[in-house]
């Protein structure tokens, strides 16, 4: 909390207070904003773009810490490790490269599927999971000169770690989520639709390790019991998915839509709020986090940070 307290008061460089005293974050990129992480100790932010560079924030000062690239590429993911010590990036022509942001060593570079989505790391952060450019399920040590090892044959353009696990998820075009263990090679097959249905948006797995869910091509967030593959809750969203995180503690569903902006739907009570704005909000990547009271959102080349008690951003 000391260090969140610090980064949205101070006004360092880095920190820009737009007219009605927003915190907004402006400096560093040129281009779209496309992919934003925060580390798990909350130290750390990390944020992508189009202008091919990855910067990484440090949250105590509010500066930017480090730049880097630029790489051949727009930014289409990033990931920081388990011990907070790394950042990976997909790049968009096809290379996930991960660094010691501190001393800014480039510490593994392997091809992957471009357009694929995950890259998940183990927990004492030594390997790291991802689909390699034929779509199969890879892991790599987080070593120099490290190799891929392919885990599966199993097409997927979808992969997920279950928290506090050796198990991945791989889905694939036909609706059928494979559960895969990452030592025995073991796959279980989970039949989560009978017919073509993708996730026009980032898949994940809850906290506990119980759910599996996105956002689909038939505008519902979908979320399947994983001990099962059965749909446990459905909810309706009147446009094109862009981000989704389940609040499972709460019960409360976070969507971005196409149509600048964010709803929050409670699965107890079967109601929506909504976070709207003027005609630049354009919260297409969103991060929440410090137990689902901060979120960050993407606006092109900015990010705004709001106190999801009240919905309101927070201001200096």
């Amino acid at each position: 909390m000391k260090y969140l307290l610090i980064f949205f008061t101070l006004a360092a460089s880095t920190l820009v207070y737009s007219q009605d005293a927003k915190v907004v974050l402006t400096q560093g990129h040129t281009d779209q904003i496309n992919s934003i992480d925060v580390s798990p100790n909350e130290r750390w932010m990390a944020s992508g773009s189009n202008n091919k560079i990855v910067k990484i924030w440090d949250i105590p000062s509010s500066r930017e810490f480090t730049t880097l690239g630029p790489n051949d590429g727009r930014i289409n993911t990033l990931k920081f490790t388990p011990d907070n010590k790394l950042i990976a990036a997909l790049i968009n022509h096809g290379t996930i490269k991960v660094w010691d942001f501190v001393t800014n060593e480039l510490v593994v570079e392997v091809p992957a599927e471009s357009n694929a989505n995950g890259i998940e790391f183990s927990d004492d952060s030594k390997w790291m999971y991802y689909l390699n450019e034929d779509g199969y399920a890879t892991r790599v040590k987080l070593q120099n000169e490290s190799q891929g090892e392919v885990l599966s044959d199993q097409y997927a353009y979808h992969l997920n770690k279950i928290p506090n696990t050796n198990k991945l998820t791989l889905l694939d075009h036909k609706g059928k989520l494979h559960i895969l263990d990452i030592e025995t090679k073991e796959k279980n097959t989970l039949t989560l639709f009978d017919e073509f249905n993708f996730p026009f948006c980032a898949s994940k797995i809850s906290p506990s390790g119980k759910y599996f869910y996105s956002g689909f091509n038939d505008d519902n967030v979908h979320i399947f019991d994983l001990s099962t593959g059965k749909k446990k809750w459905s909810i309706p969203v009147s446009s094109k998915i862009q981000g989704v995180h389940f609040d499972e503690e709460n019960k409360l569903v976070y969507i971005t839509v196409h149509g600048k902006k964010l709803q929050i739907f409670n699965l107890e009570t079967e109601t929506f709020k909504t976070l709207e704005e003027n005609e630049t909000f354009s919260p297409t990547h969103f991060k929440v986090f410090h137990d689902n009271e901060i979120l960050a959102t993407v606006h092109m080349k900015e990010i705004i940070f709001y106190n999801l008690k009240d919905l309101q951003p927070i201001k200096k």
